[in-house]
């Protein structure tokens, strides 16, 4: 089984989850990768995802996110 699978497998039962409460237009999935690539631009299309106005990258760079690292997996 490829990794894509294995994170497939942890998160569906939650998603199912969700997506029985919500309307599937009204979840919007965030990877962790995308986040901690370039934070700005999640965080700029979260908030305009939920409606916020006024959103621009200037707001969204003065928040540091260089604390949140990806966890490594030792072999």
């Amino acid at each position: 089984m490829s990794g894509p699978q294995v994170i497939r497998g942890i998160y569906a039962p939650f998603m199912a989850e969700w997506l029985a409460a919500f309307p599937p237009a009204s979840v919007r999935v965030v990877r962790a990768e995308d986040f901690l690539d370039d934070h700005n631009k999640t965080v700029i299309a979260v908030a305009r995802f939920i409606g916020l106005p006024g959103v621009v990258g200037e707001s969204a760079s003065s928040v540091s996110y260089t604390h949140l690292t990806l966890p490594t997996k030792r072999i």
